[in-house]
């Protein structure tokens, strides 16, 4: 059975309220200058099932950097853009990403089952959610955010 898996890991964004403030060239007292834009909290993907049994991860920090890490393989590293990390944070903390439909049909074999879990974060509580490859996603946000993954990474 094929197996996918990915994690996306992000810090909480202590300085979100303030991240879009300063202006270019103006860095937090710290090693590393405020991100632009950052996740609330932190962000897993899973994607499961298949035939060959696949595991991949990624984990992603509040200031978009992710490394990809599967088995058997020297992990990859790179940078979400700002705008993916905006469109990470507003699709997964949005109000409709934990309304779901009833997944159509009784399934496939050899299907990817996806999870996703979002850290608690303002105002959002944590919450999974799952969908698969035949029953279609639960809702849009979910569907777009797997998207935005799968197309951004090496995943």
């Amino acid at each position: 059975m094929r197996h996918h898996r990915i994690t996306i890991t992000a810090g909480v964004a202590l300085m979100l309220a303030v991240a879009g403030c300063g202006g270019a060239g103006e860095g937090a007292t710290g090693a590393e200058p405020a991100p632009v834009s950052g996740l609330p909290a932190a962000l897993t993907v899973s994607r499961t099932g298949g035939i060959a049994g696949l595991a991949e991860h990624l984990t992603v920090s509040s200031d978009g950097t992710w490394t990809y890490e599967v088995a058997r393989r020297a992990p990859e590293t790179g940078e979400f853009t700002d705008g993916e990390v905006e469109q990470l944070a507003a699709l997964a903390w949005s109000t409709g990403f934990t309304v779901t439909s009833e997944p159509s049909g009784d399934g496939c074999a050899d299907a990817f089952v996806w999870s996703v879990t979002r850290g608690a974060a303002t105002g959002h509580p944590e919450a999974t959610v799952t969908g698969d490859d035949c029953g279609g996603a639960p809702n849009a946000d979910f569907a777009q955010l797997i998207t935005l993954v799968t197309e951004a990474t090496p995943l």
